[in-house]
């Protein structure tokens, strides 16, 4: 039978949804006895196709482990699957097709998943948004009229500004309940999105242990296939490559890495969104940096991904503005030491000279100043390596997400607030 069971939530024939009165022992045996029953339905299309399947591998094995059943819908999926169902039923959105044709394959992927969910006794659909358009409220619309309750995470409040600003508190008016990863991000729902304080809750983003292969490359396996020299001191900016994300402020820095360090190179690998990637080469070429440059513009392939992280001795992340960094969890789970803008979200997970290093947003002079102070340390590097990945290992454990979101679930479905929210406070 359903997690959730008895009855109380919105009005309608739709209302079965509310405690959750049974919890087995094991997520297998509660599995089992729901004999293939349906607790929460996960919509997160983008998957495998933009490197989300980190992400959503660690929560749905974070609901299993909390003795959810959970099914994913997303566009592609290559990893092994335990213990939760992957649905492929939005692939093909991301493709070349016109803007209008991927709309309506969206929404046609999103009805078939929500009636697959319903038929299966699911009742709570988790929704993942990166924008505030249109499409995102025909989604929660849909949601709502097919008589899910609605979790919305709200993953990169920075997009929503101008016009999308506009649209965003009536997007999310529609949630009953939006996570935000940390409380930074919950102070900007509450701001930019307009969502009633008591209506955002704070769970925090899991860490990558569960996403590294169980052999690594080594520091020079991975230099070789990367065409860096196993001598030089290298530090990788890995990701998303947005304007956001300060790009410009590390390579307006590198010219001075260079000079004290002649020997260092640089690795820049990310697909660019909503970015010019020549705006950076010309950069490049104009600070006459191209010989220490590694750019690789582009989607990294999962398989890719560890020989980024191996090659390198440090993780630069010179960000004007964020909310929450899956790279630095990446970073720390790999063992990498880190070198972050001092900002608010990064002070929540990253600890000054313990992880790493804070610098001021925007200062290429004192961001070189770092990188070479650490690159000239190879020892401290690793010991903040080993203390970054034991923090996350701690206090980013998707199991303790699994189970923050599972309480979410239930509120929605009818449990008293009190019975049911654990607060997420930074360590």
């Amino acid at each position: 039978m359903p997690m959730f069971t008895a009855s109380t939530a919105r009005s309608g024939p739709v209302s079965k949804v509310a405690n959750s009165v049974s919890m087995a022992r094991t997520p297998e045996a509660a599995h089992a006895a729901r004999g293939g029953a349906l607790d929460v339905l996960v919509v997160e299309p983008v998957g495998g196709h933009g490197g989300m399947d980190f992400y959503d591998a660690g929560l749905c094995g974070g609901l299993r482990d909390a003795g959810l059943n959970v099914a994913l819908a997303t566009s592609q999926w290559d990893r092994d699957v335990e213990g939760y169902e992957v649905w492929t039923t939005f692939g093909g959105v991301f493709g070349d097709q016109a803007a209008l044709w991927r709309a309506g394959h969206w929404v046609r992927a999103l009805l078939r998943s929500l009636r697959r969910a319903r038929q299966r006794g699911a009742r709570v659909c988790h929704l993942h948004f990166f924008q505030a358009t249109l499409l995102q409220w025909v989604t929660l619309s849909l949601t709502r009229r097919m008589g899910f309750q609605t979790v919305v995470t709200a993953h990169d409040v920075e997009t929503f500004s101008g016009d999308r600003e506009r649209w965003a508190p009536r997007i999310y008016a529609l949630a009953d309940r939006v996570i935000a990863h940390n409380a930074v991000a919950r102070d900007e729902v509450v701001r930019v999105l307009q969502v009633p304080a008591e209506r955002v809750r704070v769970v925090p983003h899991g860490h990558y242990l569960d996403a590294l292969p169980s052999e690594l490359p080594t520091h020079v396996q991975a230099r070789h296939r990367l065409g860096i020299s196993p001598e030089a001191p290298t530090v990788l900016f890995f990701g998303q490559i947005k304007p956001v994300k300060g790009l410009d402020v590390l390579l307006q820095a590198w010219p001075e890495v260079r000079r004290q360090i002649p020997n260092a190179q640089l690795v820049v690998a990310g697909r660019p969104w909503r970015d010019d990637p020549s705006t950076y080469t010309a950069l490049i070429d104009a600070l006459d940096i191209g010989d220490s440059v590694l750019f690789r513009s582009g989607y990294i392939p999962n398989d890719e991904v560890p020989d980024y992280y191996a090659a390198c001795d440090v993780v630069a992340l010179p960000y004007h503005r964020i909310y929450q960094s899956g790279v630095l969890l990446m970073a720390m789970s790999y063992q990498r030491a880190v070198v972050a803008s001092d900002l608010p979200a990064m002070r929540e997970v990253l600890r000054d000279g313990e992880h790493g290093r804070l610098t001021p947003a925007g200062n290429a002079s004192a961001l070189a100043a770092v990188l070479c102070d650490l690159l000239g340390d190879s020892a401290r590097t690793q010991a903040m390596g080993t203390a970054g990945h034991a923090h996350v290992a701690t206090h980013h454990d998707w199991r303790a997400v699994g189970e923050q979101t599972a309480r979410i679930y239930r509120e929605v479905a009818g449990t008293p607030v009190s019975q049911s929210v654990t607060e997420y406070v930074p360590s």
